[in-house]
């Protein structure tokens, strides 16, 4: 997936976030993408996201600060605004 591809995709899921009035997107590896809403989080699809697909994904939207960190602990939480 080519840069461009992936920050739109992840635009695509903030957007739709947004239209569900939930507060988190979550991008797990083996997982579907998921939101928090009321509470709760709730899957996005059925289809899961590759190990390969969440890493191309979150490194789109992230910062060199934060790209370091997902290199050193695969984990980052991060605002976007």
């Amino acid at each position: 997936m080519e840069r461009d591809q992936a920050t739109r995709f992840v635009h695509d899921l903030l957007r739709l976030l947004l239209s569900k009035k939930g507060s988190d997107l979550f991008l797990t590896a083996e997982f579907p993408p998921a939101f928090k809403i009321d509470g709760r989080v709730l899957p996005v699809s059925n289809q899961p996201l590759t190990g390969q697909h969440t890493s191309e994904l979150v490194r789109a939207i992230m910062n060199d600060r934060q790209a370091g960190e997902f290199e050193k602990t695969k984990e980052c939480q991060f605002a976007i605004n």
